[in-house]
């Protein structure tokens, strides 16, 4: 009898979960608009909305996003939402 697989979302999980670990003191790299931007994402919030919050362009927090996720060692909004939702989403 062989093991069951992993359905591929725990597979996904697991990854970025493990990635997490090794890059723990990833937030410490972030910079204060990051981190306040990673924690509106968290939150739920789209990036048009963080974006007239911050009074930024939603260009300019999309590129904000593009850089952070390898700093995070995340490669989607999904994971970053998984990952740090429950950590993040009430700090601001």
């Amino acid at each position: 009898m062989g093991r069951a697989a992993l359905p591929e979302a725990e597979v996904e999980t697991l990854i970025v979960m493990t990635a997490w670990l090794f890059n723990r003191d990833s937030l410490d790299d972030l910079t204060p608009q990051e981190l306040q931007i990673v924690q509106m994402v968290a939150q739920g919030l789209s990036n048009r909305v963080i974006a007239e919050r911050l009074y930024l362009s939603r260009r300019t927090v999309e590129s904000h996003l593009y850089r952070m996720f390898p700093k995070l060692g995340v490669s989607s909004r999904a994971q970053l939402v998984s990952l740090l939702g429950p950590r993040l989403g009430t700090a601001i």
